[in-house]
């Protein structure tokens, strides 16, 4: 419509300034300027004037598709890996679905609505790709409009507990076994003693079991047995690129790493033991139909042995039947997955696993 049009025209001198989403009184006010020398200039009569400034352009933006911009700005950072510069009309086809990107922005601002005040938190990120590496929706934040800075892949945290499957990986893969007992009892390491969240200690216990309900002193004590560069080497190979410290704390995930690393690690175990590289774009065009790009998947690189990947999916999906993940619980339909929190409750994770997404 001509208001719309002259909104956009508006918008050109300063963008930021002039949106209608930054402020709408102002971003009118220009509109109706256009109007006006549009007017002067002979391209509109009186009439059409004066019912264009009469009625002028609303913003509609769908909630659920408001979200999709953090999508977007994702989709122009790997442009930009890609060595393509957007400085020409392109065709960009993405791995996005719309339909979920809107479920996980209502679902993230949901929770972070009911209880946020009381738990003092004001945001939130999730991500959803398949086991192949196809993101399906990526939400950065609560709403867009309010902050667009991306948490899902920028923003980097103490991942907490939720760094622990590792540590357990690279024990199965040192000879222990879910079975094997260890000692949940206070621990010390050079003047140095984990704790766990609830004060408690409950002497022998199987691996499985201190993973399932997330023992800090028994992950500590096969990390100091296999030797933390071991675990380090472990979340490198599934996909984490944040420098790790081989420090004591290290098995209660106080390295911080993204949103992005830890669900692109996780999908390894969801992938059938090989490592998955996430991707956003399927295809890149000129609008004449010169392709630019296009996404081919990689070999696969196994980087877990078929009976550790066995053992810590079983693992993992006792996470959720008898541990900490039970509010995941989606039975009959399978999950697992490992929830953490980092230091003083400032962090909260929950990542894991479905057939279908991590």
């Amino acid at each position: 419509t001509l208001p719309e049009a002259a909104m956009l025209a508006a918008l050109t001198r300063a963008p930021s300034r002039y949106s209608p989403d930054a402020n709408l009184k102002l971003a009118q006010e220009r509109a109706a300027l256009v109007i006006n020398l549009m007017l002067q200039e002979g391209h509109i009569t009186e009439e059409e004037a004066k019912k264009a400034k009469a009625k002028p352009a609303m913003p509609v933006i769908k909630p659920e598709l408001e979200s999709a911009n953090y999508f977007a700005d994702f989709v122009m950072d790997q442009l930009k890996a890609l060595d393509i510069t957007p400085n020409k009309d392109l065709i960009v086809r993405t791995t996005i679905d719309i339909k979920l990107q809107g479920t996980a922005q209502k679902t993230l601002a949901k929770v972070l609505d009911k209880d946020g005040a009381r738990r003092n938190v004001s945001q939130g990120a999730m991500i959803a790709i398949e086991p192949t590496g196809a993101i399906r929706s990526l939400v950065g934040g609560k709403d867009y409009t309010q902050s667009s800075f991306n948490r899902a892949y920028q923003s980097k945290r103490q991942p907490g507990s939720s760094f622990k499957p590792f540590v357990f990986l690279a024990a199965l893969e040192a000879g222990l076994t879910p079975d094997d007992v260890r000692e949940d009892a206070p621990y010390e390491n050079r003047g140095w003693s984990p704790e766990n969240y609830d004060g408690q200690y409950l002497g022998p216990i199987t691996l499985r079991e201190a993973l399932a309900k997330s023992i800090n002193t028994v992950a500590v004590r096969i990390a100091d047995e296999v030797g933390r560069r071991k675990v380090i080497a472990v979340a490198q190979r599934l996909g984490i690129s944040s420098p790790l410290e081989p420090n004591r704390s290290l098995p209660l995930g106080t390295s911080e790493v993204t949103l992005f690393e830890m669900t692109r690690a996780f999908a390894a175990f969801a992938n059938n033991g090989s490592r998955v590289e996430p991707f956003a774009i399927v295809e890149v065009k000129t609008s004449d139909g010169t392709v630019l790009y296009q996404h081919r998947a990689r070999p696969a690189i196994t980087v877990m042995n078929q009976t550790a990947l066995e053992e810590m999916n079983q693992m993992m999906y006792e996470v959720v039947q008898t541990g900490t993940g039970q509010r995941a619980d989606m039975s009959p339909r399978h999950v697992a997955a490992k929830t953490g929190t980092s230091q003083e409750w400032r962090d909260a994770w929950f990542v894991g696993y479905t057939a279908d997404f991590v």
